[in-house]
């Protein structure tokens, strides 16, 4: 089901000042005659998903921006996300959302991307053409409203395997391959290799990580982190 939001009288919708509206579900009968709602049933969850849609042309790159406030005044942990595409050999469609599908770490295993949770999601994927967008990469920044326990980390779900970086109770770290969680793979991102190459680095030509981390403060009121994803990687990711 595809949904629009009206326009307001003096601006578009924004999260600062949203557009509210309201759905209404009854069995089809053109809303004639009285009754006929359906009720909504008790084990499904509920919430809203924002999503944004580029698109990408042959041997051209493109870009995103989606946001539930991300600002020094937002609310703690609300994200502003910019998904920056690469060029590439077809015209693709570049969608974005914001809490996407279950959240990434859940009971089943807690250990998952050691630990760390997040309160909002984000998803990108890239789509149409012939190769699915498989040899343009990706940018993601993250800017995070700073809340209690925030991690300076991007927990990553991907169909492809990868390298990830696993945090010990004592705060040591090493690399690992993602763990595989069903059809997928999870885990923390490592930081991108510098020149000369670091230990507890990878080559983000070919593994997904870590480019920036700014604003690392406690106290800093958002926080940014920008992710490199290599070509042929789908992702959610939690931060």
């Amino acid at each position: 089901m595809r949904a629009v939001t009206p326009q307001p009288s003096t601006a578009d919708c924004t999260s600062a000042s949203p557009c509210f509206w309201t759905d209404e579900a009854k069995q089809s009968n053109d809303f004639n005659g009285t009754g006929n709602n359906l009720n909504s049933d008790s084990n499904s969850a509920y919430g809203t998903v924002m999503s944004a849609v580029a698109s990408c042309p042959k041997k051209q790159g493109c870009s995103t921006t989606l946001a539930n406030g991300g600002t020094a005044t937002s609310a703690p942990g609300s994200i502003s996300t910019t998904v920056s595409t690469s060029t590439g050999k077809t015209t693709v469609t570049q969608i974005e959302s914001i809490d996407f599908g279950p959240p990434l770490v859940g009971p089943t295993n807690p250990n998952d991307c050691s630990g760390v949770t997040s309160p909002h999601l984000t998803y990108e994927n890239l789509s149409n053409g012939g190769d699915k967008g498989s040899d343009r990469s990706q940018t993601i920044t993250i800017n995070t409203t700073n809340f209690e326990g925030y991690r300076h980390e991007v927990c990553l779900e991907t169909s492809m395997p990868f390298t990830q970086v696993l945090i010990a109770w004592d705060g040591t770290r090493s690399l690992a391959p993602a763990d595989k969680v069903g059809n997928v793979f999870l885990g923390l991102l490592p930081d991108c290799s510098t020149s000369p190459p670091q230990p507890m680095q990878v080559s983000c030509s070919k593994n997904p990580g870590i480019l920036q981390r700014l604003n690392v403060g406690d106290t800093d009121p958002v926080h940014t982190i920008v992710a490199a994803i290599p070509p042929g990687f789908d992702m959610r990711i939690g931060n």
